[in-house]
C-alpha cells in the first residue's frame, strides 16, 4: 500500500476483513458537553495526581468553548505548576485541540487562567473541516486487518505526505501550525511534534493505544534537542515509534519508507546507538511517567499482538489428562498459536487426541481460531492433527488486539477488587450488562462476545471462563441441557471454585434477561450465580434445570467429552449474596493474664479472616472459653495487615481486660464492670492511629440482660468516662454489647445505662434533673450579669 500522491506510485486500497466497532469521530467540536466525556484512555490525565485532575477537567472544558478565562478553583503559588503540567497534558492527550496555543497566563491569587488560542472560532471551524476532509481521505488507506498494518499504514502517509520543516525548527513562533496536526494534514511540513501528534491523531481514531513522548534526542550527548516520538501499545507490550526519524530530511530520493524507528524496543540498535541512548526522556514524560516498553524490536512471530500469556492460569481440563494426553494438548496449543497446518501429537490413541482437543476448546478461550476450525485426527507418522483454519494469523492478531481494547473497561473495575466474590461479581455483571444474545458469526467465542457484543451460550460461558481465569480463579466450561417452561436444548454454563474450596454453579446466559431480538434490558439477575445445585428457581433445582450430557458420543475411552472428571459442586449456594454483607467468626485460643484476656493472633489468621469475608462485610475472632470478641471490617482488617507486614510482624496479641471502677453522671457513681481493648506487639502496646487513621474495630462483651434492661434496643456501650450518651454504632445483637472502639485508652461499661443497678428511667430523670440544673445556674448567672449591667 501506498500513500504517494505522484506519479511514482499508485495506492492500493486493502479493505478491512475485521473494521472497528465503530469509528468514532477523532475531532471535538466546541459545543460538545465536555462533562460526558470520558477520560479513561487519556494518559497524561490519568497520572496527574488528583487535584491536577480537577483542573484539567476544568480547563478542557473551557478550551473546548474557546473561553478567554478559566477559573481553575487553584489560588497561590502551586497554581504556576499546575497550569504548566495540566496545558501540556491536555496538548499531548488531544491533538485535536490544535488551536491551543502554548502561552498563558494567571494570577495566583484569584486563581484565573488565561490560555492563549492560535485561531478564532471561526477560523477553527474552517480549519477544522479541511483537516477532516484530508484526514478522511488519509484513514481509507489504512489497513485495518492488523494493529502492526496500521502502524506501518501511519507511517507510509507520513513518509509520503510530510517534510521536515528546517523553517519551523529554526523559527517556531512564526510557523506554529508545524509543532501540531495543521502542519501535517493542511500545509504538508511539521517538525517532530507535528508528526507525532498526527501519529496519536491517527490512533486514537483506529483505536490504537498511543501515547506522545517528550525528550531530547540526538546521535551523541553533544548534540541532543528537544524531541517528541510516540509510544504504541502491540497486546499487552508497548513500544517506541519516531516517525520523524522515520522521514529523513534527504536531498536523495527515497521511494520505500523508512521503518527503522517502527515499533522498536530500548535495546534495538539503530546507526550503532540504542534507542533509549539516542532517545532520552525529559520534561512532563519524566515526571510523570510513561509505560516501560520492551527491550527488543517488535516482531509478530513472537506472538506480541496475542492475548496475554496464558500459562499462568488454572488448566481444569488439562490436569485431568493423561500423561499422553498433556503431551498431545501441549503440542497443539504450540501449533495452533503458529497457525501450523499438521500439527504432531506424540501418540496415536485417538481418544487421548480427542481428549486433548475438547479439553483446548473447554478451556483455552485465546486460542478461539480452533473453536471454529476442522481438525482432523490421523494415526498416520505417529498421530497428527490436521488443522484447517477459518481465519488467518494476521486477522487473529488484529482480533486479539480488539479483544484487548475491549476488556479495558472491564480491567479497570477489577483492579479495584482485592477478593474473588467481588472479581467474579465484576465479570458478571460486566457480561450481563454488555452482551446480547444473538446468533452472529463469532457469537460462540470471546471475539464475538467482548468485541461484538453478541453470542450465544458458549461466548457468555467461555468469555466468563476466560475472564476468570486471566484473573487467577479457577472456573471451567460444561456441557448439557438446559430445561426450563419453554422446552429443553443444548446448553453451555460454568463452575466457579471459589475461596472457600467448594464448586459453585453459574449461568450468565440465564442471568441476562432479554427482550424480543436478543437485546438485553440492562438488568442484572442472580438467580443462577454461584448457586448450588439444591437452589430452587421456577420450581425447579438448578440440577433439574441443567443437566449435564454424560453421553459417551461413541467414545468410551473419553473422558473430556462426556463430562467424567467435571467436579461435585456445593449443594447449597455460597455463602456470600449479593446485597448482603456477611459475618465470618473464627475463634482463637485466650488466656488470662492479671485481669485481662489475652488472644494471641497469627497473620495468616487475620488474612484467613479477610479472605472469608471478601472484602464484603465483618469477621470476628472470638475467644474460646471467655467469650470476648474483637471485630474487624475489611478496612479494619487491611490496615491491620498492612501495619503488620510493614513492621514484619507474624503476630498480635488482642488484649480485652475488665476491671471495676466507678462510672455516674455528676454525683451519682457506682462501682460498674468497665472494658477496654488494645492490641500489642510482643512486649508494647500499639497505637490505634500508628495502624491507620479511621482503625475502628469492634470490641463484643458477652451480654444478659437483667430485669432493669427493659428493651434490648436500648442495650449499648457506654464511653465510662463521658457516659453521657452511648456510644455511637453501639448496639445489642445475639447476647453480645458490640462497642465500635476508636482509640486505644477507651474505656466502656455496657447496659442499659452505664450506671450499674440503675433503670433506664431513673437515669433518664439523673440526666433531665442536672440538664435542668445546668440551665437554672446558667439563667441566674446572666441575671446576675444583667443587674451588674444597669448598676
Amino acid at each position: 500500500m501506498s500513500f504517494q500522491k505522484g506519479p511514482v506510485l499508485t495506492a492500493v486500497v486493502i479493505l478491512s476483513l475485521f473494521a472497528t466497532a465503530s469509528a468514532a469521530v477523532v475531532m471535538l467540536s466546541e459545543e460538545q458537553d465536555a462533562s460526558v466525556i470520558d477520560f479513561s484512555d487519556d494518559y497524561y490525565y490519568n497520572a496527574l495526581p488528583d487535584k491536577e485532575q480537577a483542573v484539567y477537567r476544568t480547563a478542557y472544558a473551557s478550551i473546548l468553548g474557546f473561553e478567554k478565562e478559566i477559573d481553575t478553583g487553584v489560588t497561590g503559588d502551586i497554581l504556576k505548576e499546575y497550569v504548566a503540567d495540566v496545558l501540556a497534558s491536555i496538548r499531548y492527550d488531544h491533538p485535536e485541540l490544535f488551536y491551543l496555543g502554548k502561552t498563558y497566563t494567571y494570577n495566583t491569587g484569584t486563581g484565573i487562567l488565561k490560555p492563549s488560542y492560535e485561531l478564532s472560532q471561526a477560523d477553527y471551524r474552517s480549519v477544522k473541516n479541511t483537516i477532516d476532509s484530508e484526514f478522511a481521505d488519509a484513514v481509507s488507506y489504512i489497513s485495518n486487518l492488523s494493529r502492526k498494518a496500521s502502524v506501518d499504514d501511519i507511517n507510509e502517509y507520513l513518509f509520503y505526505n510530510v517534510v521536515y520543516d528546517d523553517e519551523a525548527a529554526a523559527d517556531s513562533e512564526g510557523h506554529r501550525y508545524a509543532h501540531d496536526i495543521r502542519g501535517v494534514f493542511i500545509n504538508g511540513k511539521a517538525v517532530c511534534e507535528g508528526y507525532a501528534l498526527a501519529f496519536k491523531y491517527f490512533c486514537d481514531y483506529l483505536g490504537i493505544p498511543c501515547i506522545c513522548v517528550v525528550g531530547n534526542a540526538g546521535s551523541d550527548p553533544s548534540d541532543m534537542t528537544g524531541h517528541m516520538w510516540n509510544y504504541v501499545q502491540m497486546g499487552s507490550r508497548w513500544y517506541a515509534m519516531d516517525a520523524t526519524w522515520n522521514d529523513p530530511d534527504s536531498t536523495v530520493p527515497i521511494l520505500v519508507p523508512r521503518t527503522d524507528y517502527t515499533l522498536v524496543g530500548s535495546d534495538t540498535v539503530i546507526g550503532g546507538k540504542k534507542f533509549c541512548v539516542s532517545h532520552q526522556i525529559d520534561n512532563i514524560s519524566a515526571k510523570y511517567g510513561v509505560p516501560e516498553i520492551e527491550k527488543s524490536k517488535y516482531s509478530s512471530t513472537t506472538g506480541q499482538d496475542t492475548l496475554p500469556d496464558y500459562s499462568d492460569a488454572p488448566h481444569y481440563y488439562y490436569d485431568k489428562l493423561t500423561a499422553a494426553g498433556k503431551k498431545a494438548y501441549d503440542s497443539l496449543v504450540a501449533g495452533a498459536i503458529k497457525f501450523d497446518e499438521v500439527i504432531p501429537s506424540g501418540t496415536t490413541d485417538f481418544e487421548v487426541m480427542n481428549d486433548a482437543v475438547s479439553a483446548i476448546r473447554l478451556e483455552r478461550q485465546d486460542l478461539f481460531q480452533l473453536n471454529e476450525a476442522h481438525i482432523v485426527m490421523s494415526d498416520a507418522s505417529g498421530g497428527q492433527y490436521k488443522v484447517t483454519y477459518s481465519i488467518t494469523k494476521s486477522q487473529y492478531e488484529n482480533m486479539c488486539s480488539m479483544i484487548l481494547d475491549a476488556m479495558k473497561p472491564l480491567n479497570k473495575e477489577l483492579a479495584k477488587c482485592g477478593y474473588t466474590y467481588d472479581k467474579v461479581k465484576v465479570i458478571h455483571d460486566f457480561l450481563v450488562k454488555n452482551l446480547s444474545y444473538l446468533e452472529t458469526k463469532d457469537c460462540r467465542n470471546i471475539y464475538g462476545a467482548l468485541v461484538n457484543k453478541q453470542c450465544v451460550c458458549e461466548g457468555y460461558a467461555r468469555s466468563m471462563q476466560y475472564l476468570c481465569a486471566m484473573n487467577g480463579i479457577e472456573a471451567i466450561c460444561v456441557r448439557g441441557t438446559g430445561i426450563n417452561d419453554t422446552g429443553s436444548e443444548g446448553h453451555m454454563w460454568n463452575l466457579i471454585h471459589m475461596n472457600d474450596g467448594k464448586w459453585y454453579n453459574m449461568d450468565v446466559t440465564w442471568d441476562d434477561p432479554v427482550i424480543i431480538g436478543g437485546i438485553g434490558t440492562g438488568e442484572v439477575r442472580y438467580n443462577y450465580f454461584l448457586v448450588g445445585l439444591d437452589s430452587v428457581y421456577k420450581d425447579r433445582t438448578f440440577a433439574q434445570s441443567h443437566v449435564l450430557d454424560m453421553s459417551q458420543e461413541g467414545h468410551p475411552a473419553s473422558i473430556i467429552n462426556n463430562n467424567s472428571v467435571v467436579p461435585e459442586t456445593s449443594h447449597t449456594d455460597y455463602y456470600i449474596r449479593p446485597g448482603t454483607n456477611p459475618l465470618v467468626t473464627i475463634d482463637v485460643d485466650a488466656s488470662v493474664v492479671g485481669d485481662s484476656f489475652v488472644a494471641t493472633v497469627g497473620i495468616e489468621v487475620i488474612e484467613d479472616l479477610m479472605d472469608r469475608t471478601q472484602g464484603m462485610g465483618s469477621g470476628f475472632l472470638k475467644m474460646r472459653t471467655y467469650g470476648y470478641m474483637v471485630g474487624l471490617d475489611s478496612t479494619d482488617g487491611e490496615m491491620l495487615l498492612d501495619y503488620m507486614r510493614s513492621k514484619s510482624l507474624d503476630i498480635v496479641k488482642f488484649v480485652v481486660s475488665k476491671r471495676s471502677d466507678k462510672v455516674g453522671i455528676g454525683p451519682v457513681a457506682l462501682s460498674n464492670d468497665v472494658y477496654s481493648l488494645k492490641i500489642a506487639e510482643t512486649y508494647s502496646y500499639i497505637e490505634f492511629l500508628s495502624i491507620g487513621r479511621g482503625f475502628e474495630p469492634e470490641l463484643g462483651v458477652p451480654f444478659t440482660p437483667g430485669s432493669l434492661d427493659i428493651v434490648k434496643m436500648l442495650i449499648f456501650g457506654w464511653d465510662a468516662e463521658k457516659p453521657y450518651m452511648p456510644v455511637t454504632g453501639s448496639h445489642f445483637q445475639d447476647d453480645y454489647v458490640m462497642i465500635p472502639v476508636s482509640s486505644d485508652d477507651q474505656a466502656f461499661a455496657v447496659g442499659s445505662t452505664p450506671i450499674k443497678g440503675v433503670s433506664v428511667i431513673i437515669f433518664i430523670a439523673a440526666i433531665i434533673l442536672i440538664l435542668l440544673i445546668v440551665v437554672a445556674i446558667r439563667r441566674h448567672g446572666r441575671k446576675k450579669r444583667e443587674m451588674r449591667s444597669r448598676q
